[in-house]
């Protein structure tokens, strides 16, 4: 006896079965899928972050409200004004 089987692939992307974050383009594969973030995020393709404009070594160092510190305590060549970080060199 011969029997012959014949088997589709199932398209997670297509049906929406798929766990590619909503940042993300799902492509189907044979008998899975992979996740690939948006080029404005990064991430495993299940989990995407936005990518973010690259911030000077100060703003990074200062990743709080300058408001509530007075001028006497920031750097000496730096200044908080209006809540935004002012570098001079």
């Amino acid at each position: 006896n011969l029997h012959i089987f014949s088997f589709q692939d199932k398209d997670e992307c297509l049906i929406g079965s798929h766990q590619c974050s909503r940042h993300s383009q799902c492509i189907n594969t044979e008998g899975s899928y992979t996740c690939r973030c948006l080029d404005e995020y990064f991430g495993n393709g299940r989990t995407c972050q936005p990518r973010r404009a690259p911030q000077s070594k100060a703003a990074m160092y200062f990743n709080y409200k300058l408001s509530k510190r007075t001028k006497s305590q920031c750097p000496s060549n730096i200044t908080a004004q209006k809540k935004e970080l002012k570098t001079f060199n």
